[in-house]
């Protein structure tokens, strides 16, 4: 999207600073001016232009909805966003009514910005692409208005003195049967009301008058007539605007239409409405959209229109190199052929068809049965709707990425509740032994409170180098890259204070994964064995053909069933340790997207699996 200006207008410098700050960072894309009143506000809207204005609700001298009413009088359509401290349904249903594009009541925190950044990014564009339309619009009017007039004159009594060829041509008679009627015998008043109080109110008024209405004479075709008074009575100059009234309703059908695209959620959703409106508003028979998939390098078909709806699925892959589908994705241009002359690419049924770019995206392609080529006008609608698409795919876009920060901050914050309760659990009981115990010390002097003491912090240093070890290594891997197993545990085994147990690799397999996180991986794994299974325990390592699994085993006691699920949970543990050496298996395990169980070994103990193909 193009770069955003947003004018802020809040009482409170502080505030506002805080708001432009936060909304720049979230988006690139939005640049923020900040005014302190809503008079320096309006001022500032005279001297420069603006994509969406953010206002404040209670400010000094002039609040927020009153602000809006006095933008809403220089700029009607330019968005507005009520970002206000102070909520009430009244406030909202008194802005809604009055007007507001949007309305947000601020809170804590910094996701609320991240909220308003996707409401003033959502409502510029819907704001651009009406304008694109309504520019549109005027194109195609400026276009036909080139026609020449048809031309007749009334005199006093309103006989017709004068008719140009055009204008006889329209009525479908000849001038010398017209010249010479009275106007009100050959069109009753009754159906020509619209036409009579015009050319009445030029002769009274004896000022130009303009009409555009249906023709009394040719039902079903529209007229723009302009009436010129003068000393004997009037001039009438008229055109035929049929067909710039079927382009006009067809503009404001497909701009009424394309609002719906501003609320799918899916690119599927996106192209099924585009070719829904390809097909009933723009009345191609054939409509279809293709999106890039990235992995095969083709435009694959998503959604299709009109005749062959059903048969989606059927329908080719095209790649961008070898087609006109490709070519359009490729070129970034309008690509029509002549079916007759590319039977070879399958391009269905159409005598004709049209492939239009949605950007990075893929393509929007309609279909015709004449013969005729595409005019000016379906290439112009197609390439509305086609940038429409785009739009709104890039709206879906951003709040699909949006979703997943949001998802992000809220896995990320469900894990910092888990580390605190870790921490206030686990650190607290030492800490207060090591406080009683210096109490005590303080007051006997006996050396075994001092060992109880140091033991106390061992213990909290033990610990802080777990939660250290969960929070860096737990759930983000590097670089990956294929690894052998056997080579990861002998590295591991040499990390970890093992004594008398004995390690047992049975694997020459390698797995795709990041180096040190699998070592790490198995240290853990190792430390948890000695730690539940004694000095003497045995671990086996092994991995099965292909390397889509491998497993830690011992000949320890295990893990009870009841037990299994709860294993892995921070802070977990059957014997009152810190609980977290599985809780950073668990996490490496899932940061690789392998699926890890716990079950029972051949030997009676634990084994730990893991499914790499999760």
């Amino acid at each position: 999207m193009a770069a955003i200006r947003v004018l802020l207008v809040d009482d409170r410098p502080p505030v506002a600073d805080l708001t432009a700050t936060y909304l720049e960072r979230v988006s690139d894309d939005i640049s923020v001016c900040i005014e302190t009143s809503a008079g320096d506000g309006l001022s500032r809207l005279d001297d420069e232009t603006f994509d969406c204005v953010v206002s404040d609700y209670d400010m000094p001298r002039k609040d927020g909805l009153e602000f809006l009413a006095d933008v809403r009088e220089e700029a009607p359509d330019l968005p507005f966003v009520l970002f206000t401290g102070k909520g009430s349904e009244e406030i909202a249903s008194e802005a809604i009514s009055a007007g507001v594009t949007d309305y947000l009541q601020k809170g804590s925190g910094s996701e609320q910005y991240e909220v308003l950044a996707n409401r003033i990014e959502n409502a510029v564009a819907q704001y651009r692409a009406e304008r694109e339309a309504r520019e549109a619009t005027e194109q195609v009017r400026r276009m036909h208005n080139r026609i020449t007039d048809a031309f007749y004159a009334l005199d006093d009594d309103w006989r017709i003195t004068y008719i140009n060829e055009q204008a006889a041509d329209f009525v479908e008679c000849s001038a010398d049967e017209i010249v010479g009627t009275d106007l009100r015998q050959a069109v009753p008043e009754d159906a020509g009301e619209e036409f009579y109080e015009a050319y009445r109110e030029a002769f009274e008024t004896q000022e130009s008058v303009t009409l555009a209405t249906e023709s009394v004479l040719q039902p079903g075709r529209w007229v723009e007539e302009r009436v010129y008074p003068s000393e004997d009575g009037l001039s009438i100059y008229f055109r035929d605007i049929t067909e710039r009234r079927r382009r006009e309703q067809t503009l404001s059908a497909l701009h009424d239409a394309t609002r719906e695209l501003m609320h799918a959620e899916t690119e599927r959703e996106i192209a099924s409405i585009v070719c829904r409106i390809a097909e009933t508003v723009l009345e191609f028979p054939g409509t279809g959209v293709r999106l890039y998939d990235d992995d095969r390098d083709a435009l694959v078909n998503v959604a299709i229109g009109g005749e062959g709806a059903e048969e989606v699925d059927e329908r080719p892959i095209f790649g961008i190199e070898d087609s006109p589908h490709g070519r359009a994705y490729r070129e970034g241009e309008t690509v029509t052929v002549e079916v007759d002359e590319a039977e070879t690419d399958d391009l269905g049924p159409f005598s004709r068809t049209m492939y239009v770019p949605m950007g990075e995206y893929g393509l929007l392609s309609v279909g015709k049965h004449e013969d005729e080529p595409f005019s000016e006008s379906n290439v112009q609608f197609v390439e509305i709707l086609s940038g429409n698409a785009r739009a709104a795919l890039d709206r879906a876009d951003r709040e699909s990425r949006l979703r997943e920060r949001e998802q992000a901050l809220e896995t990320q914050n469900e894990r910092l509740e888990e580390f605190a309760s870790v921490v206030s659990h686990d650190l607290r009981n030492p800490l207060n032994v090591a406080r009683g115990h210096l109490e005590l010390a303080r007051r006997t002097g006996r050396e075994e409170s001092f060992d109880r003491v140091a033991a106390a912090h061992d213990r909290m240093e033990s610990l802080i180098d777990d939660l250290l070890a969960l929070a860096r290594k737990g759930q983000t891997v590097g670089r990956t890259e294929p690894v052998a197993v056997a080579d990861a545990a002998d590295r591991a085994w040499e990390n970890v204070a093992t004594e008398g147990a004995a390690l047992e690799v049975e694997s020459y397999e390698t797995v795709e994964a990041d180096p040190d996180r699998l070592c790490n991986l198995f240290e853990n794994l190792f430390r948890n064995a000695v730690d539940h299974a004694g000095d003497d325990v045995t671990v086996r390592v092994t991995a099965s053909d292909g390397g889509d699994r491998f497993a830690v085993a011992d000949d320890g006691p295990g893990v009870p069933e009841d037990e299994r699920e709860q294993v892995f949970e921070y802070g977990y543990s059957a014997d009152g340790g810190v609980g977290l050496g599985l809780a950073i298996v668990k996490g490496i395990a899932d940061a690789h997207g392998w699926a890890v169980e716990v079950g029972e070994s051949e030997a009676g103990g634990a084994e730990f699996g893991f499914e790499l193909d999760g």
